[in-house]
């Protein structure tokens, strides 16, 4: 019988005080592994730790981490004394399209889903190749996989997680470390209600109606994700039935992004 545990590990899980990132942070505690939080939401940071050492008797801690700021994902990942799975779930969008997004708002996407993305890589790498191990999943999307004239920013930053996925996986290789991603489809978050928003008042529909007409034209299987979904994906690449994959990319979508 296959097993996933993380009995007896570390793992560092950014932008787990809500969201994905969360249910990624629980799921991996329920398997054995002890949680690092990094995020800028502090209240729900700490009341995440505190749920995970209710329900699952591990150990849980939360860092204030703007991901954005190398300094501060160096320091969260150094304040874990062995590092063996880091999960990078922070991330934004821009709901506005092409040519009506704000300068500004482009510009803090880039730095929190790219440059954020690459500060998580290049710190972990940094305490995993001393020991030569680890496993390292980031969070891109299906928006990343396929073109559409929507939220054209998004898009571009969750294509560049999917390139330096690839490109770290294969520097990482001759370490040992497993570097992968996990693409999820239709997943309602917060930010997916925030985008809910923007199309529903750009279509003047109702928001559900929207929302499921969405669901309709779009999936396969005509379900949304769920956060689990993505959790049971994120813990699968974590795990040592996953030792020789790297290097990929996990669509968790429903069938909305199909590839050769």
């Amino acid at each position: 019988m296959m097993e996933i545990s993380f009995a007896g590990k570390n793992a560092v899980v950014t932008g787990a005080s809500r969201g994905l990132g969360r249910a990624i942070a629980m799921m991996l505690a329920e398997n054995g592994a002890n949680i690092m939080i990094g995020d800028v939401l502090d209240a729900q940071g700490e009341e995440t730790c505190a749920e995970i050492r209710r329900t699952t008797g591990r150990e849980a801690a939360y860092m204030h981490t703007d991901v954005r700021k190398a300094e501060q994902v160096d320091a969260l990942l150094r304040s874990v004394p062995a590092v063996d799975a880091v999960v990078h779930a922070a991330g934004i969008t821009v709901p506005e399209d092409l040519l009506s997004a704000d300068d500004d708002k482009i510009r803090r996407l880039f730095d929190i889903n790219i440059l954020g993305s690459s500060n998580l890589v290049r710190s972990a790498l940094r305490v995993m190749i001393p020991r030569k191990s680890g496993k390292i999943v980031l969070i891109s999307s299906a928006a990343g996989r396929f073109i559409d004239k929507t939220v054209t920013h998004y898009r571009m930053s969750k294509a560049a997680v999917l390139s330096l996925t690839m490109s770290a996986a294969r520097y990482a290789a001759q370490y040992d470390i497993n570097i992968n991603a996990v693409c999820p489809g239709i997943v309602r978050t917060q930010m997916w209600e925030e985008l809910l928003d923007e199309k529903a008042s750009s279509a003047g529909r109702p928001r559900e109606e929207v929302w499921h007409g969405m669901l309709d034209a779009l999936i396969p299987l005509r379900r949304p994700q769920t956060e689990s979904d993505i959790a049971a994906a994120a813990a699968f690449l974590l795990s040592d039935l996953a030792k020789n994959i790297t290097g990929q990319a996990l669509n968790v979508d429903g069938g909305q992004c199909m590839q050769i």
